[in-house]
């Protein structure tokens, strides 16, 4: 699962965005010919995993931009901040059908939604777009419902490659 983001860091994002995915399943996945895809209007490549890389069960991995510690690095990883609500992430398993995983979109709820970008539903539920230096993320890790807006709090503090806390904005 797509279990926490970090779209608009404090000062520039350039570098500081990254997506955390988490195992919420009891068996290891590969992530062999995977890909992140992003989304202001239209969905492209953000990050393909290379091969050998593999998720355990309750373990997390970190995508982000060179100056996030710890991260997968991603020279074009740009999230977006909503200005064209939504914008979106999704994971996708290429091999054979290229099989969409998980998918979240975040915006302003008060704002129409003006590009045609879907969920794993084929609607736009949207989580909050975030306040600057703050996440948003799934508590309790992993929990899909996909519901966007049920499943992501917001302003969270972030939690990169680690447990994400209670506590955003939006509860």
């Amino acid at each position: 699962k797509i279990n926490e983001l970090y779209p608009n860091p404090e000062g520039t994002d350039s570098g500081h965005e990254w997506i955390e995915l988490f195992n919420s399943g009891d068996t290891n996945q590969s992530l062999d010919a995977w890909v992140i895809e992003q989304a202001t209007s239209s969905w492209s490549v953000a990050y393909s995993f290379p091969g050998g890389v593999d998720i355990g069960p309750g373990e997390y991995v970190l995508v982000g931009g060179e100056e996030v510690p710890d991260a997968w690095l991603s020279t074009s990883l740009s999230l977006g901040n909503a200005s064209t609500a939504p914008d979106g992430v999704r994971l996708v398993d290429c091999t054979g059908d290229a099989t969409v995983q998980d998918t979240v979109l975040w915006g302003d709820w008060g704002d129409e939604a003006e590009d045609p970008i879907y969920d794993d539903l084929a609607v736009q539920s949207m989580g909050l777009m975030p306040e600057d230096g703050l996440s948003l993320g799934r508590y309790p890790d992993g929990i899909d419902s996909d519901d966007n807006e049920a499943d992501f709090s917001t302003n969270m503090t972030p939690t990169p490659g680690r447990a994400n806390e209670a506590g955003g904005g939006d509860e």
